[in-house]
């Protein structure tokens, strides 16, 4: 049983008050943070009032009390939201994501929001404006990215759980460097309303925590249909919390792409623990059925063509104009804008961005799809 759960049956059960878990893990919060680099910034003191408020009103949710690090991605109304980069720097969400209203909802408590990958663009959470992110098992390591902060802090146990957003591994990455559970939910299932764009045929949002149940309580209140974000599915959500308690897979069967497998590709080390991973889910009750996926080798390509492509559409929109930082001096408009991107954008944000424009010329399209 993971912490989250654990929190939540001690809070239930008035073994624990609201206010002692917050208390406990904005300390841990504060002493920690400043070696790991999780936190961008921590909501001490609102944090502390809406935990006291809890305990006051007696109100229980499906996680209420629970403490959860958001991504930089992700809007909570009357807080700065930058995407962990210089073009944002200063701006103050007018409104929440679905997702942080619908956690709210429920009696989340948010203890801040955390450092990622600028723009979620990045595997490692050092493409980021507000320095790298620091594995807690050892700090001369990387945690993963682009959510490198979500799972950091919950691995340093400052948060029971936390939200991430993935485009190509942003959460799968973070969560395997750093030992947790974290989910990459189907495309339409968690809605994307209040979430800065990087990829939007590929981004979404999805939980951390220490194991399959705890995640399963944070995605049983996140997902659904949502009418701001019409690409949101409108199916049914299931009994995810359940489903992960039950821990039988009987009747599930779980495809093996044998272009994996090849062993001239796969690392010994990775290929025991897989194959574990396989034996765990065989016990379990989980049929192994052997599948070709035979485009396996073009994966990495389409993926740099589509996010950078989407990437660059998106981020237009930052241009010292409309949106973003502003250049101090300019000559004309023209330079105004080149200087405010130049300036609020980061190394690999602009790459992504250079890539997918020329991926969206018209002579290069010509040239690609001929």
């Amino acid at each position: 049983m993971g912490r989250l759960a654990i929190t939540k049956r001690k809070i239930t059960s008035k073994e624990l008050k609201i206010s002692e878990v917050a208390e406990d893990l904005l300390k841990k919060a504060q002493s920690r943070n400043p070696q790991i680099n999780a936190y961008l910034e921590i909501f001490a003191d609102e944090f502390m009032s809406q935990a006291k408020a809890l305990d006051a009103s007696g109100a229980r949710g499906q996680l209420a009390g629970i403490p959860l690090g958001i991504k930089d991605m992700i809007s909570i109304k009357g807080h700065e939201l930058t995407a962990s980069s210089k073009m944002l720097k200063g701006y103050r969400a007018p409104r929440s994501a679905t997702v942080t209203e619908r956690l709210a909802q429920e009696g989340a408590l948010f203890l801040g929001r955390v450092n990622c990958d600028e723009f979620a663009m990045g595997s490692s959470n050092e493409n980021t404006s507000f320095g790298p992110v620091r594995n807690p098992y050892d700090l001369k390591r990387t945690a993963g990215g682009s959510s490198g902060g979500s799972a950091a802090c919950v691995r340093a146990d400052m948060a029971l759980g936390s939200l991430g957003t993935d485009t190509g591994g942003s959460i799968r990455l973070p969560a395997a460097f750093c030992g947790l559970v974290g989910l990459k939910p189907t495309y339409g299932r968690v809605s994307r309303s209040g979430v800065i764009a990087f990829a939007s045929s590929l981004d979404q949002v999805g939980p951390f925590a220490d194991d399959a149940v705890d995640c399963a309580e944070i995605f049983q209140v996140i997902a659904g249909k949502d009418p701001r974000d019409a690409t949101t599915l409108n199916v049914k959500v299931d009994d995810y919390v359940k489903a992960a308690q039950n821990g039988s897979l009987k009747g599930l069967k779980v495809g093996l792409p044998k272009e994996y497998f090849n062993p001239e590709g796969m690392d010994p080390d990775v290929q025991k623990v897989t194959e574990q991973a396989l034996q765990v889910l065989k016990q379990s009750g989980a049929e192994l059925v052997e599948v070709s996926l035979p485009h396996t080798s073009y994966g990495i390509a389409v993926y740099y063509v589509v996010a950078t492509a989407e990437a660059s559409s998106n981020l237009m929109r930052y241009d010292g104009i409309r949106y973003g930082h502003r250049a101090k001096d300019f000559k004309s408009m023209k330079d105004l804008i080149v200087q405010s991107r130049s300036q609020g954008f980061g190394d690999e944000v602009k790459r992504r961005i250079m890539l997918g424009t020329f991926a969206l010329s018209s002579g290069y399209y010509d040239a690609y799809y001929s």
